[in-house]
């Protein structure tokens, strides 16, 4: 089943064409919220207000991915999103580890049965289950009368919506996976994001030196792939989702593991680990100029192998778009904090206790 939603997500993997029209007009909206603020305060004869980043992160990615995977409707590009608030609220209340696990791993049926029965019942996620099954009775109404639709403009859910009618997923499976796109697929993109921007705000050299790389290169440039590799490395988004199932008994130093034994690995204790990464606590960019020098199960910020998350090359493409278009715009002063507290939500995510506060100034 992998091997048939593969393609919905690795189209998008280059900046321009019209298979990432999408993501330039999310950032367009972004950008021009940024505006309105800096015009209101100029109008209004006060100081523009500090913004907080990670809650206008939040509103882009969430329409990006309402873009890509199901079109919901009303999505404003904003600080204080009603969508993002009522989001948030249910990724609390779930424990937010059910969502990443059903996201990340291949088609748990036990966690989205749990999902659609708890979440069915909820006002707000009722109403995107009904968005959702109607968008599922229109594209199975399409593909009965023998109408052509161009694959171009194809969601994620368009893809599932076949694979029903083909009867190789349930209509339970294909709400439960639409519904975790939806609600996982803005937070973690976001967060980093968010990350991101403190750490250029807390190095005023690296984001000059990122701004000179972007105007040279834009998204392809080499500095901009290294800040966010580091990036991801200090602060992963995702602590435990990748698990496998040990196929043959193993010794490991003094630790037997027996066959069929569940491994979980930890990506905050791997990516900060002394052996592997001299000084692990400083934010050091360089240490991703020479990957082949670097073990492939040293850094897995998007899980590992053949069942890495499927999403990675969108998600990588979307923040690199929004920090270029971002630093190329704008100079960054961090407000605050200038010590980043996180939150850890139930053993598997990582978000910044405190609103992360930032002045973006035009260049």
């Amino acid at each position: 089943m992998r091997r048939v939603m593969t393609p919905a997500f690795n189209r998008y993997n280059v900046r321009g064409g019209s298979s990432t029209d999408f993501i330039e007009q999310g950032i367009k909206l972004m950008l021009e919220y940024i505006e309105q603020r800096k015009m209101e305060a100029k109008i209004s004869g006060v100081e523009e207000p500090p913004l907080d980043i990670q809650s206008l992160m939040k509103s882009t990615a969430l329409y990006l991915i309402s873009e890509i995977a199901i079109k919901m409707p009303d999505i404003q590009v904003k600080e204080n999103e009603e969508h993002v608030k009522n989001l948030d609220a249910h990724l609390d209340s779930l424990g937010t580890g059910l969502v990443i696990w059903a996201i990340r791993l291949p088609y748990i049926k036990r966690i989205l049965g749990f999902l659609a029965n708890h979440l069915e019942y909820n006002k707000t996620m009722g109403n995107i289950r009904r968005i959702i099954n109607k968008i599922i009775d229109e594209g199975l109404q399409t593909i009965r009368s023998g109408a052509t639709k161009d694959s171009s403009k194809n969601q994620v859910i368009d893809v599932m919506i076949k694979l029903l009618h083909e009867g190789k997923m349930s209509r339970e499976e294909l709400l439960g996976n639409a519904e975790t796109i939806l609600l996982a697929g803005y937070d973690t993109t976001s967060t980093t994001l968010t990350y991101v921007f403190w750490i250029l705000g807390k190095h005023p050299d690296v984001q000059e030196r990122l701004r000179e790389e972007l105007k040279a290169h834009g998204v392809e440039s080499k500095y901009l792939e290294l800040v966010l590799s580091e990036t991801m490395r200090l602060y992963p988004t995702v602590l435990t989702f990748t698990a496998r199932i040990c196929t043959s008994t193993i010794k490991i130093n003094d630790y037997i593991v027996p066959q069929g034994t569940r491994v979980v690995y930890n990506s905050w204790l791997m990516h900060r680990h002394p052996d592997i990464w001299p000084e692990p606590y400083r934010f050091d960019p360089s240490r991703f100029e020479k990957p082949e020098m670097i073990h492939p199960c040293a850094f897995a910020p998007f899980g590992l192998g053949e069942r890495k998350c499927l999403g990675y090359q969108l998600a990588m493409l979307e923040m690199k778009m929004v920090i270029c278009d971002v630093m190329l715009r704008y100079k960054l002063e961090l407000i605050g904090p200038h010590n980043l507290e996180l939150i850890n939500h139930g053993g598997v995510l990582t978000k910044p206790k405190e609103k992360v506060l930032v002045r973006l100034e035009r260049i």
